[in-house]
C-alpha cells in the first residue's frame, strides 16, 4: 500500500511537469501532499513537517524542469519565426489551420482578422474551436463562411484561371469551457482539465472531408482561456515528440480593446512563451511587455484600406 501510494504521488509530480502550466500547479501540489501526509499519518499516527517539504522540493524541481523547457522551446519557436518561409507555387497551398473561437466579441474580432487576410485556397481546410453553448458564435461563423464561398466563387482559380474556385473546407469542434466567466480559480484545474481531455482529439482528429491532411498547421487564439488551453495542450504534444515539430505552430493576437495592459490570458502567454507568435495591436502595450506589435488587426487606421 505505501510503495503504491507512493507511486502516485511521484507520477501525480511528473503530471504537473508534463502540464506546464503554472495555474495547475498548486491543485497538483495540494493533491501530492495531501497523499504523502496521509501515509505519515497512517504510519505514525501524526504528520512529520518534513514530509510536505519533501515533497515541496520535488514540487519545485518540476516547476524548475518547465522553466527550463519553456526557455528552450520559445528559444526555438524565436529562431524558426526569424527564417525565412520558403517560396510556394500557386495553387500549392495546402494549409490546414485551427481557429479557437473564444465567443462574444474575440469572436467578432477573429472573423474581423481573417476577412482583412483571408485568402481562399480549394486545398485549405479550416477547423473552428467552439466552446460549448455558443450559439451566437457558430450563427456568425456560418454567416462568414457563406459570404467567403460567395466571394469565392466569383474569383478566378490559380491553377486552372478558371471562376468558381472553392474556399475550401472547414469543420466545427465543440470543447467544454475551460473556465466560465466569474469561475473561481479553485475550480477551474478542474473545469480545465475536462476541455483538455477534449482538445487532444480534436487537435488530433483527421477532418472528415480531408482524411488525407494530418495534424493542423498552425493555430490562431486570440483568447480567452480555451485559447490558451488549446495552445498549451498543443505545445505539449510537441513537447512530448508526439506531433512533428513543424506542426501546430501557434499564433496569439492579443484584443484590440487591450491598450494599456494585457488580459490575464495574454499575461500567460507573455509568462509562459509557448505560443510561437505573440502580438499585441498597441505600441504601448509592446512597449509595456516587450512584446511584437503588430499594428491594427481588427480594424483599420485611418488612410488605411481593409481587404
Amino acid at each position: 500500500m505505501l510503495s503504491y501510494t507512493l507511486l502516485v504521488g511521484g507520477l501525480t509530480v511528473y503530471a504537473a511537469q508534463l502540464l506546464t502550466m503554472p495555474i495547475v500547479f498548486p491543485m497538483y501540489f495540494a493533491l501530492g501532499t495531501s497523499i504523502v501526509a496521509a501515509v505519515s499519518w497512517g504510519l505514525h499516527g501524526s504528520v512529520s513537517i518534513f514530509v510536505p517539504l519533501a515533497f515541496m522540493c520535488l514540487f519545485a524541481l518540476a516547476v524548475l524542469i518547465n522553466v527550463y523547457r519553456l526557455r528552450v522551446m520559445s528559444h526555438k519557436a524565436i529562431q524558426r519565426s526569424q527564417r525565412s518561409p520558403p517560396d510556394a507555387k500557386p495553387g500549392a497551398c495546402q494549409l490546414y489551420t485551427l481557429i479557437v473561437l473564444g465567443s462574444g466579441g474575440h469572436t467578432k474580432e477573429m472573423l474581423y482578422m481573417m476577412s482583412r487576410g483571408f485568402i481562399p485556397s480549394p486545398r485549405a481546410h479550416r477547423r473552428y474551436l467552439i466552446s460549448s453553448g455558443d450559439r451566437l458564435s457558430l450563427v456568425h461563423l456560418q454567416e462568414w463562411e457563406a459570404v467567403q464561398e460567395r466571394a469565392a466563387a466569383s474569383c478566378l482559380d490559380n491553377v486552372t484561371g478558371k471562376k468558381g474556385s472553392p474556399a475550401g473546407t472547414f469543420d466545427v469542434v465543440t470543447v467544454p469551457r475551460a473556465r466560465h466567466i466569474h469561475q473561481s480559480l479553485l475550480s477551474t484545474p478542474f473545469t480545465a482539465a475536462a476541455s483538455i481531455a477534449m482538445l487532444v482529439p480534436a487537435l488530433l482528429k483527421r477532418p472528415a472531408a480531408r482524411p488525407d491532411l494530418g495534424p493542423p498547421d498552425l493555430i490562431i487564439s486570440n483568447g480567452p482561456a480555451t485559447g490558451f488551453f488549446t495552445v498549451l495542450t498543443a505545445f505539449s504534444l510537441r513537447a512530448l515528440a508526439l506531433v512533428p515539430e513543424e506542426k501546430m505552430r501557434s499564433l496569439y493576437v492579443e484584443s484590440w480593446a487591450r491598450i494599456s495592459t494585457l488580459s490575464v490570458t495574454g499575461r500567460l502567454f507573455h509568462l509562459t512563451g509557448i505560443a510561437d507568435r505573440a502580438v499585441v495591436q498597441h505600441e504601448e502595450l509592446s512597449r509595456k511587455y516587450g512584446m511584437e506589435n503588430g499594428g491594427w488587426l481588427v480594424l483599420a487606421k485611418d488612410g488605411d484600406k481593409t481587404s
